[in-house]
């Protein structure tokens, strides 16, 4: 893990698969811009969305994470995640859950990762 503080393990863990989303997502949001430049705000919120569901999934993973063992809290809470792109209403709550998650798994990850301080 390179030695790093929770803060920073959870920052690169966002960084890269945001990168590796946006690099599938990106050019087909170009393509859907191009062909129908009218309805510009579709796929703009589309990404925003997904975008902040990836972080959601990742925060809540690490939240509950033990090593070696697959958590069912974590995959709840992504399958609720995932109802919400069905269920707009639902958006907030994630997005607060996200920060909450985001408190819990610092101090989660700081148990594992203090060895090196």
């Amino acid at each position: 893990v390179f030695e790093l503080s929770p803060k920073k393990l959870l920052f690169r863990k966002i960084k890269s698969h945001l990168k590796l989303f946006s690099s599938i997502v990106l050019p087909l949001v170009i393509l859907f811009l191009v062909l129908h430049p009218t309805y510009w705000y579709i796929p703009i919120l589309e990404y925003i969305l997904l975008a902040s569901l990836q972080v959601y999934f990742i925060t809540a993973k690490y939240t509950f994470y033990e090593p070696g063992k697959k958590s069912s809290a974590a995959q709840l809470y992504g399958a609720f995640g995932t109802l919400s792109v069905f269920l707009p209403f639902l958006i907030p709550v994630v997005w607060l859950m996200t920060v909450y998650f985001y408190i819990r798994s610092l101090k989660k990850l700081n148990f594992y990762l203090n060895d090196f301080n």
